[in-house]
């Protein structure tokens, strides 16, 4: 939009713009008569579009903030599940048995939440470690999602418990279902998954409530039903371990050497 300067006034010149209107500018050095450019005014309509869709998009992004997109273990002598966001950060965070309730109190559970779930599975085995609760052989984990990213997330886990912690870990990604069949049972997913395809690794026989697996389970254990043959492999658990040759499209999350 242009204008021409009309009038000048202390510190700002009047300018009347080629819809008629005079608009009060500062004052950059210009003559009277000549013409400038203005930004174009926003009226009250454009003003109350603008807040409305700034308003929208705060609403979504609060609603995609607090929206439950995933699920990721930490298991060594106690398990722990934290929910998370689209954003990979905690919402929540509990114990699945009583040694995981006892982690958490020391590592202080409101201390978990709204952080990356990297640094917090981080944290937690900090605490693991000071109190002398981490596992011989590490550390399990898993994550649950879209597919792609659970297999990202698993490998960005395991890679900052063994950077940062300095500790031996495993990670799998596996499906919401799995995630489900393993709550009906009171277990993480991760040591759902090593009882059923590394029977023979100390994750898969630590289990608080028992061999009910082997009862339950039975011809629809959660690898078969939800990886084919043939599940991703999460550690190098031993040759007896089934899902050693990992599904087509599903590649396994291996420790580092």
């Amino acid at each position: 939009m242009k204008g021409i300067v009309v009038d000048r006034q202390g510190a700002y010149v009047a300018v009347l713009d080629d819809r008629g209107a005079v608009r009060r500018i500062r004052d950059r050095h210009y003559a009277i008569g000549q013409q400038v450019s203005l930004a174009p005014r926003m009226t009250r309509r454009s003003v109350a579009a603008l807040a409305a869709a700034l308003t929208l998009l705060l609403s979504l992004g609060t609603v995609a903030y607090a929206t439950p997109a995933g699920t990721v273990s930490l298991d060594s002598a106690g398990a722990v599940e934290y929910t998370i966001n689209c954003f990979d950060r905690v919402l929540s965070v509990q114990a699945v048995d009583e040694a995981g309730a006892a982690t958490l109190r020391q590592v202080g559970e409101g201390s978990l939440r709204h952080r990356k779930v990297s640094d917090a599975v981080s944290a937690t085995v900090e605490a693991l470690q000071q109190s002398g609760k981490v596992a011989p052989e590490g550390v399990l984990i898993s994550a649950s999602g879209g597919e792609s990213h659970a297999e990202t997330l698993c490998r960005q886990l395991r890679d900052t418990v063994e950077t940062q912690n300095g500790v031996p870990a495993a990670a799998v990604a596996v499906t919401p279902r799995q995630v489900e069949e393993a709550h009906a049972h009171g277990v993480t997913a991760a040591r759902q998954w090593a009882r059923d395809n590394a029977p023979n690794s100390p994750m898969a026989n630590d289990f608080p409530q028992g061999d009910f697996v082997q009862k339950d389970f039975g011809q629809t254990d959660m690898g078969q039903t939800d990886f084919g043959a043939n599940p991703p492999v999460a550690n190098d658990f031993g040759a007896s371990a089934p899902g050693g040759n990992a599904a087509p499209g599903t590649p396994p999350v291996l420790p580092q050497p």
